[in-house]
């Protein structure tokens, strides 16, 4: 993973549908941490570090992308937003569903 372009990664990961043409825009891949088979790396736009991060899988030798750092990112912003917001999971729920 250390001898990979990050920002090649990135590409692959927007060109397999985890987020649109713009997200590449002024986007990197920061440092990666790896850690056995898996590793992730911090999304950087311009100088800002954004609080996402994408996570890879090590399957076959090869690196993926892995949708579970997606939705466990998701899961915990939504977490944050109810204790800032004081709604309750079933509001969200419905706010989401609409």
């Amino acid at each position: 993973m250390a001898k990979s372009n990050p920002d090649k990664l990135l590409k692959l990961a927007v060109n397999k549908g985890l987020g649109s043409k713009e997200l590449t825009d002024n986007v990197r891949l920061g440092k990666i941490e790896l850690s056995g088979v898996t590793a992730a790396g911090k999304l950087v736009k311009g100088t800002q570090v954004m609080p996402v991060q994408l996570g890879f899988q090590k399957e076959a030798g090869q690196w993926k992308v892995s949708l579970l750092s997606m939705f466990e990112q998701a899961n915990n912003l939504a977490e944050k937003f109810l204790k800032k917001s004081g709604l309750k999971i079933e509001d969200l729920e419905k706010m989401v569903v609409k």
